[in-house]
């Protein structure tokens, strides 16, 4: 999905900066390109260490299947998936003191922009 040139709100206009927008497009599709051959490369390299890993944790579940099936489809997406959102959590979110940097604000906003509020908006139906 493309986003709008621009959006109605409440109180004022939002125009997107679409180079800003594509850059982050790009550097986003760096680092997951980068992650997935980080992993492949991990992969690869270790991989009799894996198989060793895997064959002792998965020992004790050799008799039951139902149980190995529930560790390997969710137990083990869970988990890693959790780590995977907080790791970009921590990268993406807006830190507090960086709230109010005009540098910062530059690099989304426009000068004659003025910040809306979330509880200034209002929603029309």
């Amino acid at each position: 999905m493309v986003p709008s040139s621009s959006s109605q709100s409440g109180k004022g206009r939002v125009t997107i900066d679409y180079g800003v927008w594509l850059v982050q497009l790009l550097i986003w599709n760096v680092i997951v390109v980068s992650s997935k051959l980080f992993l492949y490369l991990a992969q690869w390299i270790g991989s009799s260490l894996w198989v060793s890993l895997a064959s002792w944790i998965f020992q004790s579940l050799h008799q039951s299947p139902l149980l190995k099936l529930l560790v390997v489809m969710v137990a083990v997406p869970t988990i890693m998936n959790s780590i995977q959102f907080w790791i970009q959590d921590n990268f993406l979110k807006k830190h507090l003191d960086e709230k109010d940097d005009p540098e910062i604000k530059s690099l989304f906003f426009e000068e004659d922009q003025t910040e809306i509020e979330l509880g200034q908006m209002e929603v029309d139906s």
